[in-house]
C-alpha cells in the first residue's frame, strides 16, 4: 500500500527600507504622490519650512551670542579701568599698597580671562578634530 504525502513548502521574503533625514527616496516619494495627490510636494514643503525655520533659529542665537560676547567685553573694559583708576587714586592718596593690589588685579584678572578663554578655545578645536578625524566615514574619503 503506497500512501502519498505532500509537502507544503512556504516561503517568506521580508524587505525593509530605511533612511534618514526629512525627505525620503524618490521611491517612496512617489508612492506618496500614488496614494495622496500632491503629498511628494507637501512633503518637501515641510522639509523646506523646517530647514529654514531652523537657519533662522541657528541665526538669532547666533546674533544673541555676539552680542552678549561684545556687552560682557564692553563691561569687563569698563570695570577694569575703574579698579585701575581707583588703584592710581589709592596710591596717590597715600594707600601704596592697597592701589598696586587694585592696580595689579585689575591687570591680572582680564589677563587671565583672556588666557582661559584662548585655552578653551584650543581645547574645543582639538575635540572637533578628534571627531571629524575619528568619523569613518571621513577615513574613508581620506583613503580614496
Amino acid at each position: 500500500m503506497s500512501k502519498n504525502k505532500s509537502i507544503q513548502v512556504r516561503q517568506q521574503q521580508i524587505n525593509i527600507q530605511q533612511f534618514q533625514g526629512p525627505i525620503p527616496p524618490p521611491e517612496i516619494l512617489a508612492r506618496y504622490d500614488e496614494v495622496i495627490p500632491g503629498g511628494a510636494d507637501r512633503i518637501l514643503a515641510m522639509a523646506e519650512r523646517q530647514a529654514a525655520h531652523r537657519q533662522e533659529l541657528e541665526k538669532r542665537v547666533i546674533t544673541s551670542n555676539i552680542t552678549g560676547e561684545r556687552w560682557g567685553a564692553g563691561l569687563g573694559f569698563v570695570l577694569a579701568m575703574t579698579a585701575l583708576i581707583g588703584g592710581f587714586y589709592l596710591v596717590g592718596t597715600g594707600y601704596g599698597s592697597v592701589g598696586i593690589a587694585s592696580i595689579i588685579s585689575s591687570l591680572a584678572i582680564p589677563a587671565g580671562a583672556f588666557a582661559y578663554g584662548k585655552y578653551q578655545q584650543k581645547q574645543e578645536r582639538a575635540e572637533k578634530a578628534q571627531q571629524f578625524t575619528g568619523n569613518p566615514e571621513h577615513r574613508q574619503l581620506q583613503d580614496s
